[in-house]
């Protein structure tokens, strides 16, 4: 029987480095709509994570337990494949790493304000 090569492991300590250093890495940040191409309707957000957003609300709606009722109706009416996400805006960062919890939270605020213009932006188009 032939010999395997020897897998190289990392050490405990080598995917602590790790994992520290992905979660100061910047997730693609920005505003959303979850829309429901049968009807036209949309759920406007915004995520620190957009990436990772749709899986999440996926989830949720699967599972029935989604905050917006209205959005939960539609998805047991409709069904999945009725719906997309559509990222609107996205918001670039000033660096390439967060270094502490102060930078995560002026980009919350950032996209606090992004999703108040994309409100009303909207608003305004429908109105």
């Amino acid at each position: 029987m032939m010999e395997q090569p020897a897998k190289t492991k990392k050490s405990r300590d080598e995917l602590k480095m790790m994992a520290r250093e992905y979660a100061k890495t910047h997730r693609r940040m920005g505003i959303y709509q979850i829309v429901n191409k049968e009807t036209g309707d949309y759920l406007l957000g915004s995520s620190m994570d957009v990436d990772q957003v749709w899986n999440k609300e996926k989830f949720t709606l699967d599972f029935g337990t989604h905050m917006n009722k209205e959005l939960q109706k539609q998805w047991d009416q409709y069904g999945e494949s009725a719906f997309e996400l559509q990222v609107l805006e996205e918001l670039k960062p000033d660096e390439e790493y967060i270094t502490d919890q102060s930078e995560r939270m002026k980009y919350k605020r950032r996209l606090k304000d992004l999703l108040e213009k994309w409100e009303e932006k909207l608003n305004a188009s429908q109105g």
